[in-house]
């Protein structure tokens, strides 16, 4: 059986920010697909923490309609549709999703849940979209891991945006 892949693909400013830091992304690009549609019909499974699935509840009632979705909180009950709350034993539980049938997996965020898998090395490829504004404060793209990670790089693409949207691999 074929290793499903766990993808971050995700944005962050050029100094490294998710979000500002009351958790708000008005400054993300939307003029445009930059290969969003094509990724997201790669995936079928969604990781997503709590913080980060509620903002994406802000925008639509189903924001991942179609796809498994597996929210990360210890304090949140969520049940509806294609969606599962996962309170404990992140590492097996991602680690079983994985090894499940199915397409690539898409790890949206945000950092805590990043942070996890980054410290399990269950992060196969990284595609950050950088958009070009210093957002100088803010939820931070990665914690510290106090350990390091290789990378190999794959491929980078640039828009007439200013846009850079670079993709590695973990080695």
């Amino acid at each position: 059986m074929r290793h499903r892949k766990i993808i971050l693909y995700i944005a962050t400013s050029l100094d490294g920010y998710i979000a500002r830091s009351n958790d708000n992304i008005d400054w993300l690009f939307h003029d445009q697909d930059y290969g969003y549609k094509d990724f997201y019909d790669s995936i079928d499974t969604i990781l997503i923490g709590r913080k980060t699935f509620e903002v994406s509840l802000s925008f639509e009632k189903e924001p991942f309609s179609g796809k498994k979705c597996y929210v990360f909180s210890k304090s949140m009950n969520y049940s509806e549709n294609q969606v599962i709350t996962i309170k404990n034993n992140l590492v097996d539980k991602i680690k079983e999703i994985q090894a499940s049938p199915g397409k690539d997996i898409w790890l949206i965020g945000g950092a805590e849940i990043i942070e996890v898998c980054q410290k399990s090395r269950l992060i196969d490829e990284y595609i950050i979209s950088i958009h070009p504004i210093i957002l100088g404060q803010g939820i931070p793209l990665f914690k510290p891991i106090n350990s390091e990670i290789q990378l190999r790089f794959v491929e980078s693409k640039s828009f007439s945006t200013g846009l850079l949207q670079i993709k590695y691999i973990q080695n």
